[in-house]
Protein backbone atom coordinates (compact mmCIF):
# COMPACT_ATOMS: atom_id res chain seq x y z
CA UNK A 1 0.00 0.00 0.00
CA UNK A 2 1.60 3.32 -1.13
CA UNK A 3 2.17 5.47 1.62
CA UNK A 4 -0.13 8.74 2.24
CA UNK A 5 1.02 12.19 0.87
CA UNK A 6 3.31 14.10 3.36
CA UNK A 7 1.83 17.46 2.06
CA UNK A 8 -1.95 18.74 0.70
CA UNK A 9 -3.87 21.20 0.09
CA UNK A 10 -7.02 21.37 2.06
CA UNK A 11 -9.58 23.37 -0.04
CA UNK A 12 -12.19 25.20 2.05
CA UNK A 13 -9.89 24.81 4.76
CA UNK A 14 -11.53 27.00 7.66
CA UNK A 15 -9.68 26.85 11.32
CA UNK A 16 -8.87 30.01 14.13
CA UNK A 17 -5.31 29.24 13.01
CA UNK A 18 -5.83 31.18 10.17
CA UNK A 19 -6.31 34.54 11.68
CA UNK A 20 -3.52 34.06 13.91
CA UNK A 21 -1.64 33.45 10.46
CA UNK A 22 -2.87 36.40 8.83
CA UNK A 23 -2.08 38.70 11.88
CA UNK A 24 1.28 36.89 11.52
CA UNK A 25 1.66 37.97 8.17
CA UNK A 26 0.77 41.36 8.73
CA UNK A 27 2.57 42.03 11.55
CA UNK A 28 6.01 41.23 9.98
CA UNK A 29 5.05 43.02 6.66
CA UNK A 30 4.72 40.15 4.26
CA UNK A 31 2.87 40.32 1.18
CA UNK A 32 2.52 36.74 -0.03
CA UNK A 33 3.16 33.39 1.76
CA UNK A 34 2.52 30.10 2.00
CA UNK A 35 2.22 28.57 5.94
CA UNK A 36 2.61 25.17 6.86
CA UNK A 37 1.72 23.22 9.44
CA UNK A 38 0.94 19.75 10.99
CA UNK A 39 -0.89 18.38 14.14
CA UNK A 40 -0.36 15.49 15.98
CA UNK A 41 -2.50 12.51 16.99
CA UNK A 42 -3.59 15.16 19.80
CA UNK A 43 -4.47 18.27 18.05
CA UNK A 44 -1.13 20.17 18.87
CA UNK A 45 -0.66 22.33 15.90
CA UNK A 46 2.87 22.79 14.70
CA UNK A 47 4.12 25.73 12.16
CA UNK A 48 7.40 25.21 10.31
CA UNK A 49 7.37 26.76 7.51
CA UNK A 50 6.45 29.79 6.16
CA UNK A 51 7.43 30.01 1.87
CA UNK A 52 7.61 33.76 0.69
CA UNK A 53 9.35 32.29 -2.25
CA UNK A 54 9.24 29.57 -4.48
CA UNK A 55 9.29 26.79 -2.41
CA UNK A 56 5.84 25.19 -2.68
CA UNK A 57 5.08 21.86 -3.09
CA UNK A 58 4.28 21.15 -6.48
CA UNK A 59 2.74 17.44 -6.22
CA UNK A 60 0.50 19.11 -3.42
CA UNK A 61 -0.13 22.24 -6.25
CA UNK A 62 -0.56 19.40 -9.09
CA UNK A 63 -3.00 16.81 -7.08
CA UNK A 64 -5.21 20.33 -5.68
CA UNK A 65 -5.04 21.55 -8.98
CA UNK A 66 -4.06 25.26 -7.40
CA UNK A 67 -0.79 26.75 -8.47
CA UNK A 68 1.09 28.92 -6.28
CA UNK A 69 3.27 30.77 -8.45
CA UNK A 70 0.56 31.32 -10.90
CA UNK A 71 -1.39 32.49 -8.41
CA UNK A 72 0.99 34.92 -7.69
CA UNK A 73 2.07 35.84 -11.31
CA UNK A 74 -1.67 36.86 -12.06
CA UNK A 75 -1.94 38.92 -8.49
CA UNK A 76 1.38 40.44 -9.85
CA UNK A 77 0.41 41.23 -12.80
CA UNK A 78 -3.36 42.89 -11.94
CA UNK A 79 -1.19 45.02 -9.56
CA UNK A 80 0.78 45.80 -12.23
CA UNK A 81 -1.44 46.95 -14.69
CA UNK A 82 -3.32 49.12 -11.69
CA UNK A 83 -0.15 50.72 -11.21
CA UNK A 84 0.66 51.36 -15.20
CA UNK A 85 -2.43 51.00 -16.72
CA UNK A 86 -1.00 52.85 -19.70
CA UNK A 87 1.48 50.02 -20.27
CA UNK A 88 -0.35 47.46 -19.71
CA UNK A 89 -2.79 48.01 -22.49
CA UNK A 90 0.29 48.85 -24.50
CA UNK A 91 2.18 45.40 -23.64
CA UNK A 92 -1.40 43.50 -24.47
CA UNK A 93 -1.55 45.34 -27.50
CA UNK A 94 1.90 44.18 -28.91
Amino acid sequence: MPAAPRFRIVEGFADPLIERYQRFIAANGIGIAGIEFIRDASGETYTYDVNTNTNYNSAAEAEAGLYGMRTIAAYLGRELARLYPHEAREAIAA
